[in-house]
């Protein structure tokens, strides 16, 4: 899949354009991290970029890490926001280490919630105050 250009071609989590709209509205930065295997499959970046742009999603941000996604964002964006992640054990994982995570799927059923819910979720606690830097 990764060798063939597959990843240019996968389906969106349900809501996330408007997800990533409504986070834009309220002034925050989008960026993408990525777990994908770019030193073995160099194409990748190029297919994440393709996909992003086909989905109408935005391009600026987009980092590639072999790291935990979590020690990722704690080193490089100590001051991110949140995170919000489609894996149960990275955002619990990212919740050890004080990063106010997210986990998003496209089911909305049980555990799951859609990547839009878990944003509006977001939103009403950062506008009810309790980020520790005050953004909101």
């Amino acid at each position: 899949m990764h060798a063939a250009g597959g990843m240019k071609s996968l389906a969106l989590l349900d809501g996330t354009k408007d997800a990533v709209n409504l986070l834009q509205v309220h002034g925050y930065t989008i960026v993408w991290l990525t777990a994908r295997p770019i030193g073995r499959h160099p194409r990748l970046t190029g297919d994440t970029v393709t996909w992003l742009q086909s989905v109408g999603l935005p391009t600026e941000y987009i980092y590639y890490s072999d790291l935990n996604k979590h020690v990722f964002v704690v080193e490089k964006f100590p001051r991110a926001a949140a995170l919000f992640d489609d894996k149960a054990e990275t955002v619990a994982h990212a919740k050890e280490f004080g990063i106010m995570a997210f986990e998003v799927n496209s089911y909305g059923t049980a555990a799951g919630w859609t990547f839009l819910e878990r944003v509006e979720e977001f939103l009403q606690v950062t506008s009810a105050g309790r980020t520790s830097d005050g953004r909101g």
